[in-house]
């Protein structure tokens, strides 16, 4: 199970009773201590004491660490990168380069670089302009590009 991503009552808990009968019942705050259920709340392996009505059950609970999916596009809005990253992790950015009068300026966000949710990352590019001076006869033209 995943720390942020279950209900207590996706847990279930099967009662099997010595007449064959067999009763699955939601996991619920009150047939487990505080402390149990904190543990519900942070990564790793936990023991828990589940009781049910005069029973009571010792079980080995695995919290797996929450995990994102993080895209970077490229220019042409394909996908080039594609990670899935702990909360909180760094996903690495791929190398964008130059294109043909366009500049790379940057990336659409820096939040992969401190993952909190699902991303889509785009390129950002500025048009690369030039100015080209003329000078003849003593008159200077300029055109932009």
């Amino acid at each position: 199970m995943n720390v942020e991503n279950f209900e207590l009552s996706d847990i279930k808990v099967i009662v099997n009773y010595q007449s064959g009968r067999e009763d699955i019942k939601d996991l619920t705050e009150d047939m487990i201590s505080e402390e149990d259920l904190a543990k519900l709340q942070t990564e790793g392996e936990h023991q828990i004491t589940v009781t049910y009505k005069t029973r009571i059950a010792v079980f080995t609970v695995k919290i797996n660490p929450v995990s994102y999916k993080v895209v970077f596009y490229d220019y042409e809005g394909s996908v080039i990168s594609e990670q899935y990253v702990y909360k909180g992790e760094v996903a690495i950015a791929p190398k964008y380069e130059d294109l043909e009068d366009y500049d790379f300026v940057g990336l659409s966000s820096e939040d992969y670089l401190n993952v909190q949710s699902n991303l889509e990352i785009r390129p950002i590019y500025e048009r690369n302009y030039w100015i080209v001076t003329f000078v003849a006869d003593d008159v200077t033209v300029e055109q932009v590009n």
